[in-house]
């Protein structure tokens, strides 16, 4: 088979087009791989038409190579009847047909006269003593092989061009590429062994890493922050490594860092890197070159001569950004990218992903800065603050300030600045009280939020949730009138009641979003809609029938006490717990079908017995469960409540593996109708928080610890849980809101009647204080247990 070349030189194509021909070739194989036949056709729309001609050029190799793995004949007839509208493209590629094939696969290898300029390469074929094994990946004008070295029996991974005859700007690269690599020693590069060409061939022999690039592996599961951490800190000293050699990657990806199956980074293509020593010739002022969404603002503008090792701390960071959130820091065509990289800010990381830790975010947002002196100086310093956040000490960058915000804004926008100053001059004429109350707004971040309730006209009240702990804050609660409200509040998360006129009503959490249009979450009570007006719009209020109480148990209310033997300084409470209503047991995957038209469990991963076992997910998949139960998850005190209540509770022992719901005899409270497994089968998550820790100096030396992002739970095989410590079972655990596993479930209450008014929440109705002279270390920050009395 015969490939030859369009008139196009692919040197001339500009980074950003090669990039998203790339990604589409590889999303082209992936649907061979997975067993589907892709159309050319419906691949060459992803494009814009100036590119589709050199994107066709790209498929039809890749379609010709797989169809013929198949061992079917390839005829330039089949892609003309596909594409007829690119029937002039098609034959100027000059496909041999199927009779030509074995022919041209003979050809002597030497004989450079005889072979295309272009070509498509298959599996068994020889490069000097390489023989291919399989295709790893393609790029603008090269791919990569995983390759069988016949001398030294080892695989490695060959990087060629397939142009036969490449210009010299692309040979020039390529050569640069392979010495970029060559002189680096570090384990976090792949390490080149040599250069070589064959029958016109040039190719690098590089080491064979296992596994996939780190983009490839966030498109499945984006890593846990702290896993971000750990692999952006090995990449940041493998850039320190190349910058101490004077090198400049330029085009750090996640596409550019291979993952062993250690999870262990690599860093490779070093193709379009800059040298310290490096005269113009192959970057020239003006041209830009790289990934946009990666790119430095420098690099988005072409100002080669300040392109630095700041360079790639600002990809890095990008990078990281990536990991943390699971999206670019922006998105867009690649002309609306740069302008971005230039003049805006990315959405702060907390704002797409609360879970996110704090001080991740602010070293994240330190390397990207715009200015290259307001990044980490070196790479060095980047991962090392990452070390920092991983040993939990406190790390050196701190977040900007509303001042530096401002006036970042002002020196890039300062016509935009001026309008604004005017605006503010125009209102001040109107008047200043109406100037101030406007300005207020805006700091604070006061936003017109409408809701709706089914049915409608029910009575809406808003409670809000503390932003340190997420606890309610009944004392600040506000009446907002009947559905369909629209009401200005300010962000933050909310408890919100609703009471219909016969007596029914739901409590569910809602969120008001920062000023702008942040991506929301994906459960019910953290989603939202901006609507043409800019209103924020939350998701509707389905009230329940009253019947969803009916097979539920009163628990009248009481008062419990609590003392917390792992923080001996911390008072010892006494709290009333006003009365509710609890289901008998624990939620059942034949519960969540009900409510889920048939659908399986979210995050149901461990258990397949549909009607038996309670449900594994985590803190907001729960949440998202009870409301459309028409229920709630319980507080930590109400289930302490049912601890009060006579029952059997004496074969502890055997609550120590998780058991079917409802059935264990050994574990039961009295009440109408019996409750099971307070203490056995899974343990149930609270919506509280330990309030022995708000304020507490010893949690301040732990970097990312945020309260909101931890919830208490309680009750159920606490000690077989992976990498915990034993504790007794019915202990109270405080975890991630993001815990996932298969011994942790949850249990729905239900309010007698609506919270309207503080004395409807947990009141505290004595404290005593602790000696002073009991020691009060913190061993754990994830880990604090209760006594039960």
């Amino acid at each position: 088979m015969i490939v030859k070349p369009s008139n196009q030189p692919r040197d001339q194509t500009p980074r950003s087009v090669a990039e998203r021909i790339d990604l589409i070739c590889d999303a082209f194989e992936d649907s061979w791989r997975s067993g589907q036949r892709p159309t050319l056709s419906s691949f060459l729309q992803q494009t814009m038409p100036s590119e589709q001609r050199q994107l066709l050029r790209e498929l039809v190799m890749l379609d010709i190579e797989y169809r013929r793995r198949q061992g079917e004949t390839v005829r330039p007839d089949d892609y003309l009847t596909e594409l007829p509208e690119f029937a002039d493209e098609i034959r100027a590629l000059e496909l041999a047909s199927g009779e030509d094939h074995e022919a041209t696969r003979t050809l002597d290898d030497d004989d450079d006269d005889a072979c295309s300029s272009l070509r498509v390469r298959a599996p068994e074929e020889y490069l000097a003593q390489f023989r291919l094994v399989e295709r790893l990946g393609s790029g603008g004008s090269g791919e990569v092989w995983k390759a069988w070295d016949t001398q030294l029996c080892r695989h490695v991974a060959l990087k060629l061009l397939r142009d036969l005859q490449p210009s010299e700007s692309q040979r020039q690269r390529f050569v640069r590429e392979a010495r970029a690599a060559a002189c680096l020693r570090h384990e976090n590069i792949v390490p080149v062994y040599e250069i070589d060409k064959h029958a016109g061939t040039v190719f690098i022999v590089e080491e064979f890493i296992e596994g996939d690039d780190l983009g490839k592996q966030c498109r499945t599961e984006r890593p846990a922050p702290r896993e971000a951490a750990r692999i952006c800190a090995a990449v940041a000293d493998a850039m320190q490594a190349a910058h101490d050699a004077g090198i400049v990657h330029r085009d750090l990806k996640p596409a550019n860092i291979l993952m062993d199956r250690q999870c262990k980074p690599f860093v490779a293509d070093f193709g379009i890197a800059k040298w310290a020593d490096d005269s113009g010739q192959m970057t020239i002022a003006g041209e830009i070159i790289g990934t946009p969404a990666y790119m430095a603002p420098e690099q988005a503008r072409g100002d080669v001569a300040a392109v630095d090792p700041r360079t790639d701390v600002y990809a890095l960071g990008a990078v990281l950004y990536q990991l943390l959130t699971g999206q670019a820091p922006f998105q867009g065509e690649s002309a609306a990218m740069l302008h971005a990289v230039v003049h805006d800010e990315p959405p702060a990381p907390r704002t797409l992903h609360a879970a996110i830790p704090r001080d991740l975010e602010t070293i994240c947002l330190r390397a990207m800065q715009k200015e290259p002196r307001q990044r980490y100086a070196t790479a060095r310093q980047l991962g090392d603050d990452l070390q920092r956040f991983l040993r939990g000490e406190p790390i050196h960058a701190r977040p900007a300030t509303i001042v530096e915000r401002t006036w970042r804004k002002v020196r890039r926008r300062p016509a935009v600045a001026l309008a604004a100053a005017s605006l503010v001059l125009l209102l001040a004429a109107c008047g200043f009280a109406f100037s101030l109350a406007n300005e207020n707004r805006a700091l604070t971040g006061i936003q017109t939020v409408k809701l709706t309730t089914e049915p409608a006209g029910a009575e809406v009240t808003f409670v809000p949730l503390s932003a340190s702990t997420g606890e309610p804050q009944p004392e600040k609660m506000l009446h907002v009138g009947a559905s369909p409200i629209a009401k200005q509040l300010t962000p933050g998360d909310y408890l919100v009641v609703a009471v219909l006129p016969d007596g029914r009503f739901h409590e569910v959490f809602r969120r008001v979003p920062e000023p702008g249009r942040q991506m929301p979450a994906s459960y019910l009570h953290l989603r939202w809609q901006i609507d043409k007006q800019g209103n924020t719009v939350l998701p509707q209020i389905r009230i329940p029938e009253k019947e969803v109480s009916l097979d539920m148990a009163h628990i009248p209310d009481n008062p419990i006490e609590l003392v917390w033997e792992a923080h001996p300084r911390r008072p010892k409470e006494v709290r009333r717990v006003p009365a509710f209503l609890c289901d008998p047991a624990e939620f059942t995957v034949g519960q969540f079908r009900k409510i889920r038209s048939g659908r399986a469990p979210i995050d149901n991963r461990w258990i397949e017995r549909p009607d038996e076992f309670a449900l594994a997910s985590t803190y907001d998949a729960a949440v998202a469960i009870a409301e459309a139960s028409g229920k709630r998850l319980p507080s930590m005190e109400e289930l302490k409540r049912l601890e009060q209540l006579p029952g059997n509770r004496t074969a502890q022992q055997a609550a120590a593996a998780i058991g079917p719901v409802g059935i264990p005899a050994e574990d039961w409270v009295e009440a109408t109708p019996r409750i099971y497994g307070v203490r056995s089968n899974v343990a149930e998550w609270t919506t509280s928080l330990p309030f022995w820790l708000e304020g507490d100096e010893r949690t301040k030396g732990f970097v990312g610890f945020q309260m909101a992002d931890y919830r208490i739970i309680k009750g159920g095989a606490l000690a077989n849980q992976p990498g915990r410590p034993q504790s007794a079972v019915g202990d109270s655990i405080m975890v991630s809101r993001f815990e996932l596993s298969p011994d942790l479930g949850l249990r729905c209450v239900r309010s007698v009647r609506p919270r309207l008014s503080p004395e409807d929440f947990v009141v505290v109705l004595e404290r005593t204080e602790q000696p002073a002279n009991v020691g009060d270390s913190l061993v754990d920050t994830t880990i604090w247990s209760t006594t039960d009395n």
